[in-house]
């Protein structure tokens, strides 16, 4: 368990260990997915709920033009989303388009929900009820890790105490953390299904992009992406978020901000330490007289970049100016092996 209070901030690095595409690929699969509609091409079912889904939104917003803007939006997105580093850089661009925000959140959620359906959260076809852990285990996926150290010290009549001192900030659209600690509630505690869904919902987790679905929507059932209507689609989509939108939504604005401030570690797990992601982080810790110990992998992230992010994290944490104990680690490996190699700091 976690004995001081610890904040993990989890970008896509952390989902691709569940076979989730990152911020190129991404791009990449939401242009391949959306060409063939562009062009007219209904070729899968996909493909068709999907157009269906945009036309049912054209109708609502009573556009009056039979999807002409849709189809421009859709163009558009094909033809350029390659030339920017990710999906949403590219809505961020276009703020203010609600037909291309629209198109490409649909987009988001189709890809999202297919993803699940080849994640190892799937559950095991012989044992209904449990994660395939040997899978996990094979993926060295730091969920499990997370876990282990979460669970040392906790005894299986107290469900709860694990989560104690936790606080999660998800950059991600996906709902694997939430799947995840559901199901190892049930399997590792003896929790019901419902209590375990109760439990892990009290848990500060933040999506400040939004999140496609809730963990227990029954209509979007984790790794059902083919029970998915039209109008389900479009449901789904009204939960994603741009930065613009985050930025107003002053009430989870708030919240991040109070668990950076009163954070004893912060964890960044697959995190890219983009300048908007990092504009979430503006908080006054200065009042506290202390930074917090930082820790965060560093796949692909040069090290003449770090020093940079120390500073930038130093002037949106607004941290005592002379100080030069706010030393973070960078470690160049994926989360799972951060967390084994400073397991005992962490859980200090």
């Amino acid at each position: 368990m976690f004995e001081s209070k610890t904040v993990f901030i989890i970008g896509a690095g952390a989902s691709n260990d569940l076979d989730f595409p990152l911020g190129a690929e991404f791009r990449d699969k939401i242009a391949g997915f959306l060409a063939p509609i562009a062009q007219g091409n209904l070729r899968t079912p996909a493909h068709q709920i999907v157009s269906d889904a945009l036309r049912r939104k054209s109708e609502q917003d009573g556009d009056g033009d039979n999807g002409f803007a849709y189809r421009k939006a859709l163009s558009e997105i094909v033809s350029h989303i390659g030339l920017v580093r990710s999906v949403d850089e590219f809505i961020n661009h276009h703020a203010g388009n609600r037909h291309i925000e629209t198109v490409a959140k649909v987009a988001i959620c189709w890809l999202i929900l297919q993803a699940e359906a080849g994640s190892e959260l799937l559950l095991d076809e012989e044992y209904s009820q449990l994660l395939n852990i040997s899978k996990l285990r094979l993926k060295d996926a730091w969920l499990l890790e997370l876990l282990n150290l979460m669970r040392a010290g906790s005894h299986v009549s107290n469900p709860r105490a694990p989560f104690r001192n936790l606080s999660f900030i998800v950059f991600n659209y996906d709902r694997c953390l939430e799947v995840f600690f559901t199901r190892a509630l049930v399997q590792l505690f003896g929790a019901s299904e419902a209590e375990a869904r109760k439990i892990v919902d009290e848990v500060p987790i933040i999506h400040p992009y939004g999140r496609v679905g809730r963990p227990d929507d029954t209509d979007a059932d984790f790794g059902g992406f083919e029970q998915i209507t039209s109008e389900k689609l479009l449901q789904l989509a009204s939960g994603i978020r741009t930065f613009g939108e985050s930025e107003r939504d002053q009430e989870k604005m708030a919240t991040i901000r109070a668990l950076i401030e009163n954070a004893v570690n912060l964890v960044f797990i697959g995190f890219a330490f983009h300048d908007q992601n990092l504009d979430f982080f503006e908080s006054q810790r200065e009042r506290l007289g202390c930074w917090p110990q930082t820790f965060a992998t560093a796949v692909g992230l040069p090290a003449v970049h770090q020093d940079d992010i120390r500073t930038a994290l130093m002037q949106k944490m607004n941290l005592p100016g002379a100080s030069t104990s706010f030393n973070p680690q960078f470690l160049t490996a994926k989360g799972a092996e951060l967390l084994r190699l400073y397991d005992k700091p962490l859980r200090r």
